[in-house]
């Protein structure tokens, strides 16, 4: 006698959802963003908004059960060496700008006292933009900013100590200058603050490389004091720098501009 019997019915598989992240692989790409960064000097301080949530998606992927365990674990891996990376890099800076800070100081301050409008020209402030101002000259702002550019020198293959040496594209133009807060307000000095003019096209200094007062992008400088400061700027080989332009109040669009030829 045959047995009638009931085909085997499998248990329902549960549908992958297709649309579902990849959390090991995001991990990843963020710590490998976050890597990148922090081997960046001037944005190495903001590898964490990368390597953070690169470690803490590597993490989820490795505690989830059924998946690729390897490119959450390298994610964890790669955040872990790029925030390391960060630390470092934050740390060097700060440890060679204290070293530079100490060795203008054994050398001569390169941040001084001053009166308040010592370094005013003898022609009215007002007349500052419509006159030539050429190197050694002082000129000032109507609020009393004073720049006086002290030289120029080009065709330099090389700028910056130790980490912060930098090797320019085409030469480097160095530009010596002093900057004094006569006003009553403090002045947010940084290297951005200053361009460099060749004809009609302008050139921004190299952050790393310059020197404002001991540090390398910004100073702030209190009333009555002043500020030595070098830049360097990247041109095509054989060219000079033919004006250079300090803006002291983004606002107004004050600018103070000193013929170098």
């Amino acid at each position: 006698m045959t047995l009638f019997q009931a085909p085997y019915d499998a248990p329902p598989t549960v549908p992958q959802n297709p649309k579902a992240p990849n959390t090991p692989t995001l991990g990843l790409v963020f710590a490998l963003i976050g890597f990148v960064v922090a081997m960046i000097p001037p944005l190495s301080f903001l590898a964490w908004l990368f390597t953070l949530p690169g470690l803490v998606l590597s993490i989820v992927g490795v505690s989830r059960r059924g998946r690729d365990k390897g490119p959450a674990i390298a994610g964890i891996v790669t955040s872990t060496i790029g925030w390391l990376i960060s630390v470092g890099v934050f740390l060097g800076r700060l440890g060679g700008d204290a070293y530079e800070a100490g060795d203008v100081r054994s050398n001569g301050p390169s941040i001084e006292a001053v009166e308040p409008g010592a370094h005013t020209p003898a022609a009215e402030p007002s007349d500052a933009a419509d006159s030539t101002f050429t190197v050694g000259e002082t000129v000032t702002n109507s609020d009393g900013v004073a720049i006086t550019v002290t030289g120029q020198t080009c065709a330099i293959q090389a700028a910056g100590d130790g980490y912060f040496k930098k090797v320019p594209t085409g030469e480097f133009c160095e530009v010596s200058l002093h900057v004094s807060n006569g006003s009553s307000k403090p002045l947010d000095f940084d290297v951005w603050d200053v361009t460099a003019r060749i004809g009609d096209a302008e050139y921004e200094a190299n952050s790393s490389a310059s020197d404002l007062g001991g540090g390398r992008m910004t100073a702030d400088i209190n009333p009555g004091l002043a500020v030595d400061a070098v830049l360097y700027f990247d041109v095509p080989v054989g060219a000079s720098l033919e004006r250079i332009v300090l803006a002291t109040d983004w606002l107004d669009h004050d600018t103070l501009e000193v013929h170098l030829k």
